[in-house]
């Protein structure tokens, strides 16, 4: 389709072995029904000395013996070493260019041992290290190289901050001056002409965001789903219960799902369905709270693989391994990721800033149709305020100093307002002090009750930009200051129609 885009204007198990140790099995009756503390996983109660600790046959070696293998370990590391070394130079300097060199070079032992001791990261113009996560169906999918997750993780080098940015599969990207197709096609026209369809992806999606994007990694779904079941479940704190009717199944097909709130302990195939879900209830069918699902799901698999459960269990690892080469695509070279630990060394995901990109009132996005007739989302006020948005992510982790609380009431009789906006503003590491209904539930206009006699710049600001159809005032009416006693919140934002009204579908001209 031929559009003027910038002219538009829009609103911003694999089956467990039957050799594999214990704490590898699921009980299927623990997950989604059964709410379970951490305490209580088989993986707490692993031992793996316990083995050891019980034979008696172990005596310690001698004081001369301890120095005679200690010296012989340090000589022979000594010799590998030197080895490396010389074996390098041969190469270097000995030998032609031949396809036997080539190969022999890849296993270069120095150099990779060199990087790990020196801790050599590459060269960077910016502050910034970007990557590019796609996650695809797979083969047995309808469509199975769309990318229907697409996550745009950024670092900040000086500061060891990271940024999550959800982008949705709807959103229409420039890929040629007369072509702007939907993002979850990238990957699919780039495996058309390209021996790497994630760099081509990773390059017109970057192109789009205004940003270079160092590193992708594109991964199949069904890996994912293996990945967990390896490493035994994953453990998810469901923030609220609900249920989805339209959960794909085969034969084009629906399912129902359902989750309970609380810590689940999860497979592979049940944290795939809590991560794409899309048509859930309560508040859980947005794509907004579909990405922050995802974002959880990531972290639950970093802790999990992180976990020394897994980590000294070589029977695990090397299952994880094969299952990572076999579903997972990336230019993420061996020597990279130790590099890439290095300087990642100080990260506190803990302070991870978590955005999604979407068509919510106010925010980037607005939803419209094609000309095709499909639902397509576009950049509010074209792809330059995509792109200021993507380059100041790291701006909005000063406004989190100012440690401001925010109630946001629902003044309307349209349900889950409060938990949406709550999520929302979230993402900006803003703190809510609660989310409810209203004290009635005629609100016409979102009113923003700034309580802090203008001591909080920064927050005041934000919310200003984040909600910029709301009216923001310092006259508190007096049922509101009564509700404000104790002094425990700084902001309240009480939710009305035009919430609703700031995100009608308009007709893509």
């Amino acid at each position: 389709m031929s559009q003027n885009i910038d002219g538009i204007k829009i609103n911003v198990r694999t089956e467990s072995s039957k050799t594999e140790k214990t704490e590898d099995r699921i009980d299927k009756k623990d997950i989604q029904t059964k709410p379970v503390k951490l305490s209580d996983t088989p993986e707490s109660q692993v031992d793996f000395l316990q083995e050891y600790n019980n034979r008696t046959d172990i005596t310690l070696p001698s004081k001369g013996q301890r120095i005679f293998k200690s010296t012989l370990l340090i000589i022979l590391l000594i010799f590998v070493l030197l080895s490396g070394l010389l074996f390098t130079n041969y190469l270097r300097t000995g030998q032609s260019d031949g396809n036997l060199t080539s190969t022999l070079n890849k296993l270069n032992l120095w150099e990779q041992l060199s990087s790990i001791i020196t801790g050599v990261i590459p060269e960077k113009t910016d502050d910034r290290t970007n990557f590019l996560v796609l996650g695809m169906g797979g083969i047995g999918h309808d469509g199975p190289f769309l990318t229907d997750t697409i996550i745009f993780a950024s670092m900040r080098d000086s500061t060891s901050q990271l940024a999550l940015t959800s982008i949705p599969r709807d959103l229409v990207v420039k890929y040629t001056d007369s072509y702007y197709p939907k993002i979850n096609e990238v990957y699919t026209l780039g495996r058309k002409d390209n021996d790497e369809p994630g760099k081509f992806a990773a390059d017109i999606i970057g192109d789009n965001l205004g940003q270079d994007i160092d590193y992708y990694v594109v991964v199949d779904f069904n890996g994912f789903a293996e990945i967990i079941d390896i490493l035994g479940g994953i453990t998810i704190d469901v923030e609220r219960s609900f249920t989805d009717t339209q959960y794909p199944a085969p034969d084009y097909e629906y399912q129902t799902i359902s989750f309970t709130a609380g810590n689940q302990l999860m497979d592979g195939t049940t944290a795939l369905q809590y991560s794409r879900s899309r048509h859930g209830d309560n508040g859980e069918g947005s794509d907004f709270a579909r990405s922050r699902r995802q974002q959880k799901l990531l972290f639950a698999i970093k802790d999990k693989i992180l976990s020394y459960q897994t980590l000294l269990n070589p029977y695990k690892l090397s299952r994880l391994y094969t299952s990572i080469t076999n579903n997972l695509t990336t230019n993420i070279s061996l020597k990279t990721s130790l590099e890439l630990f290095e300087s990642m060394k100080e990260l506190n995901l803990d302070e991870t800033l978590q955005y999604t990109i979407d068509d919510a009132p106010g925010g980037l996005l607005t939803a419209s149709i094609s000309e095709e007739g499909s639902y397509i989302l576009k950049p509010t006020h074209g792809y330059d305020s995509l792109k200021q948005f993507i380059k100041e992510l790291f701006d909005y982790s000063d406004t989190a100093t100012e440690t401001a609380q925010i109630s946001i009431q629902n003044g309307t009789t349209i349900p889950g307002l409060a938990y949406s906006m709550a999520q929302e503003l979230r993402g900006y590491n803003l703190a809510i002090a609660s989310f409810k209904n209203a004290a009635t539930q005629d609100y016409q206009r979102t009113i923003i009750y700034d309580l802090t006699e203008g001591s909080k710049p920064l927050t005041t600001e934000l919310l200003k930009k984040t909600i910029p159809y709301a009216v923001m005032t310092s006259s508190i009416p007096s049922h509101i200051s009564e509700e404000n006693t104790a002094n425990t919140v700084d902001f309240i934002v009480i939710i009305g129609q035009d919430r609703t009204y700031n995100n009608q579908l308009d007709k893509l001209n």
